[in-house]
């Protein structure tokens, strides 16, 4: 069975590309990740008609986020035996439901043409259940990388720094977390991954690190106290996992995947995203022996054994499951 993997991302995410190479013997780019929505359809034709032998040639496809629905469409119309998987790791679905009736109408459509999806959280399974038949939506939680999970820690640094990982983008409430700091002084916000925001203009207790690679970043992570991941919505966040096993304390707003994994008693799950809401919970949890709070946490992630050997193989399972 030839399966191969339609790349919508021109850089995939290490647990998407490991999935991936578990199970695909090919790829198509069909590249329309940060591309204006009014090029999709010309981006798609041209995708397909370069890629038509090996589409042709394929017997099943896995498909990384719902930006690549078109092409996945499209295969079907003309190769209506083909099985397309849907690897759901964004928020795809639940951006859907906010959006205009007639766009609803059409990535209904499109997602008839799956013969499967494989989410990442249960939230995200949830959100796909509004939009695709319940027992053909699987989970399969993300895995750990080798290094961060090698670095367990438990000393904690009482450093009053605070730090986000990951992507800059308008779900993930960065402006919250600067506008904290500016009020609160006595913290500094360290800022990882690849930002555009106007350094100039926030202030000196917003410091920039960059992308860092694994080792780095648990280096960095050593230095901090609390790790923030308070997005409006994200389908899982690897990043308070990250945050535990090296000993900080993750603070995670409600619509986060991720949340699924923790003790709900303890309190690092925020409904109400503001400063005040954030100064609450780290007040809250100050007051609290966080040595136990840490290692009951860190017992939690531990105990679901998300390393890469694990969660590659699951994938693959539940991948072919879906398409007999």
């Amino acid at each position: 069975m030839d399966v191969t993997f339609i790349i919508s991302n021109p850089n995939p995410h290490y647990v998407h590309k490991a999935f991936a190479d578990s199970v695909c013997d090919d790829r198509i780019n069909c590249l329309l990740y940060k591309k204006r929505s009014i090029l999709f359809p010309f981006l798609t034709l041209k995708a397909f008609f370069i890629n038509f032998f090996k589409i042709k040639n394929s017997d099943s496809f896995l498909l990384v986020g719902g930006i690549g629905l078109h092409l996945a469409f499209l295969i079907k119309l003309v190769f209506w035996r083909k099985k397309i998987i849907l690897l759901n790791a964004d928020p795809f679905f639940y951006d859907l439901k906010n959006n205009f009736f007639i766009i609803k109408l059409f990535y209904r459509l499109y997602l008839k043409t799956l013969t499967g999806i494989i989410c990442n959280s249960y939230l995200n399974q949830i959100n796909a259940q509004n939009y695709f038949v319940k027992n053909k939506i699987k989970v399969v939680y993300p895995f750990l990388r080798d290094n961060i999970l090698m670095n367990k820690k438990i000393s904690i640094s009482n450093s009053k720094n605070l730090v986000y990982v990951g992507r800059e983008s308008n779900e993930k409430n960065i402006p919250i977390l600067i506008s904290f700091v500016e009020k609160y002084p006595e913290y500094t916000l360290f800022l990882i991954g690849n930002f555009l925001i106007k350094k100039n203009k926030n202030p000196s207790n917003v410091k920039y690190l960059g992308v860092l690679k694994a080792n780095d970043l648990v280096k960095e992570l050593k230095n901090m106290d609390y790790g923030f991941l308070i997005s409006k919505y994200d389908s899982f966040g690897i990043t308070p996992l990250e945050f535990i096993l090296n000993g900080v304390f993750p603070i995670v707003s409600n619509n986060c995947g991720s949340k699924e994994i923790f003790n709900s008693k303890l309190p690092i799950i925020t409904s109400t995203l503001s400063v005040l809401s954030i100064k609450k919970k780290i007040e809250t949890i100050d007051e609290m022996d966080k040595n136990e709070i840490l290692i009951s946490l860190q017992k939690n992630v531990l105990e679901l054994n998300l390393i890469e050997k694990n969660q590659v193989k699951k994938f693959k399972e539940v991948f072919l499951s879906l398409l007999h």
